[in-house]
């Protein structure tokens, strides 16, 4: 018995477990691989280093020859955003956040002379790290969808998933 439920339980868990680990931290170092230098901008890189993730980024934001955003002008954006963003409110933190920096772009309306900044970080901020979201959409969606409700229709099916997921707005 300890035998069968080793092979047929604990082995394959570890192996998903395993499998799941690596694909999430291969996930994580591209992400900080093209974001990485725009989490603390009072920690930045070497300029050729700085011009060489700005490029990398334009080339990643690129879609059918369109680009979010020009590597080279966000690499001027990032050297002058100190004469922007208030350090004397964040002396007593060690690290520049994105969020505070964006915020204080926001603040002092320079929507003009940062737009490559501003993009970046909006894009930046928005990215899921984590799936956690998702697996949740499919538990509900496994309560939902039961062997009684099989046949119902897909909007319903749809209609039904967005109440359960969005209860508290739902409410």
């Amino acid at each position: 018995m300890e035998e069968l439920f080793k092979r047929e339980i604990f082995l394959p868990l570890v192996d998903s477990v395993t499998t799941s680990l690596t694909e999430r931290t291969a996930q994580l170092n591209k992400h900080h691989s093209l974001w990485g230098f725009l989490y603390d901008l009072r920690k930045l890189p070497e300029k050729e280093e700085m011009m060489k993730n700005s490029l990398n980024l334009q080339e990643f934001l690129t879609f059918q020859n369109i680009n979010d955003i020009n590597g080279k002008d966000l690499y001027n954006e990032i050297i002058h955003v100190e004469s922007i963003v208030n350090y004397e409110e964040e002396k007593s933190s060690k690290v520049l956040s994105t969020i505070k920096v964006l915020k204080s772009l926001e603040s002092h309306d320079q929507k003009d002379l940062f737009t490559n900044l501003r993009i970046a970080l909006r894009i930046m901020l928005t990215i899921p790290l984590i799936v956690a979201s998702a697996e949740r959409s499919f538990s509900k969606l496994k309560l939902i969808k039961t062997y009684l409700r099989s046949t119902m229709s897909q909007e319903r099916l749809n209609a039904l998933a967005i109440i359960s997921i969005e209860n508290e707005d739902a409410k």
